[in-house]
């Protein structure tokens, strides 16, 4: 044990949980959240959650309003409006709490281990959930389109594929705690400079209970990533030739088999130009789980510096979270059904609400240390 003290406070460490800064201007300064940091965590992302949160809360109450979006596509649909909703909102709160309570960006003590661990599980279950509520769309899509007659669509089925999919989101997620199970109190011994003056003299960071444990996290998020992926562009490529073989051979008795064909076929383009969004903003974020360990396996000397990876990082989480919110955008944007819907919920509601008040007026009466935490600068959601 040695004792080592910063400013006027004495603590007692063990030599390898402390971090003596003192000289180290430049790299005390980076622990700390630079402007464009406090700007995009404090403001940011609450609006970008609370656009994702209402525009996913909007097309449940959607689906739960009107009889015609009571579909099996929208029983998958609706799930991953649930995990979105989720995911943003785990997200925000980790953010929000971190930077409320610590001026260090690797500091989890104002959350503590416990619901660290609950709010990385909840992440990654939701993320997992996701990938295979996607993939069960374009599956639902592709039977309906070319393989008409299947009696896999069916509500008992979708809720099998359902609970079956959050089943494999949970194990999962549950198989890479390891990675971020670990939480370890580090003495901090800052420069002595009135800045660092009120910079907590001890931090908890989150760290792995073994050595594979981050290389088995990235294997496991990365991969099931890139197989469904494939998968998915498969199914995609089939579906658009399933529907140009259908627009070829649609009968021309009337102008409503046009306009349903028409119909289904704009519908069906929604959800494949949905499902792509989701890919191309996750890619980023997979690549460079892939990319790190390929590092890891090769021992190669990483081709990016430690601030290109922490930027392209940064911008691989926006895009992720962006994700969460562009759904039901597209599909307002892209399916003259789904905006109808859209419409159509919100005008009853309006109606409702103008009744509601009416008869209310009627009625109413009156490694070191150092290099351990620089990597878990970005060991984060």
């Amino acid at each position: 044990m040695a004792e080592n003290s910063s400013h006027a406070t004495d603590i007692v460490c063990p030599p390898d949980a402390i971090a003596n800064l003192t000289y180290k201007h430049d790299v005390a300064e980076s622990f700390g959240y630079t402007r464009s940091e406090l700007i995009y965590t404090a403001v940011f992302l609450p609006v970008l959650s609370l656009i994702g949160i209402v525009a996913n809360g909007a097309f449940l109450f959607v689906v739960h309003r009107v009889p015609t979006m009571k579909t099996i596509t929208n029983v998958y649909l609706v799930n991953v409006a649930i995990a979105d909703i989720l995911f943003l909102a785990t997200i925000v709160t980790f953010k929000i709490i971190k930077l409320a309570t610590s001026v260090v960006v690797s500091d989890v003590s104002g959350l503590g281990a416990a619901l660290c661990i609950i709010l990385f599980t909840i992440a990654n279950v939701m993320r997992f959930a996701s990938l295979g509520f996607i993939s069960a769309v374009t599956w639902e899509r592709f039977c309906a389109v070319c393989r008409p007659h299947s009696r896999r669509s069916t509500s008992t089925y979708a809720i099998i594929v359902s609970i079956t999919i959050w089943t494999i989101a949970f194990v999962l997620s549950a198989t890479i705690i390891p990675a971020y199970g670990k939480y370890i109190t580090v003495c901090m011994i800052w420069p002595k400079t009135e800045k660092f003056a009120d910079w907590p003299s001890e931090i908890l960071v989150v760290g792995q209970v073994a050595p594979w444990a981050s290389m088995y996290s990235n294997v496991v998020q990365t991969f099931p990533f890139f197989i469904t992926f494939v998968i998915n562009i498969y199914f995609y490529v089939r579906i658009i030739r399933g529907l140009d073989a259908a627009m070829m051979s649609r009968t021309w008795d009337g102008r409503r088999s046009e306009y349903d064909t028409a119909l289904r076929g704009q519908t069906v383009r929604m959800l494949v130009v949905n499902g792509v969004a989701y890919f191309l903003c996750l890619a980023l974020f997979q690549f460079l789980s892939l990319y790190k360990t390929i590092i890891i396996l090769t021992k190669l000397q990483p081709v990016m510096t430690p601030r290109q990876g922490k930027i392209l990082l940064d911008v691989a989480r926006t895009l992720e979270y962006m994700n969460s919110v562009i759904n039901p955008v597209i599909y307002t944007v892209m399916s003259r059904r789904y905006k109808e819907a859209f419409k159509t919920a919100f005008r009853w509601k309006q109606r409702t609400t103008k009744a509601s008040r009416s008869r209310t007026l009627s009625n109413s009466t009156p490694v070191t240390t150092t290099q351990f935490l620089s990597r878990n600068r970005n060991t984060s959601l």
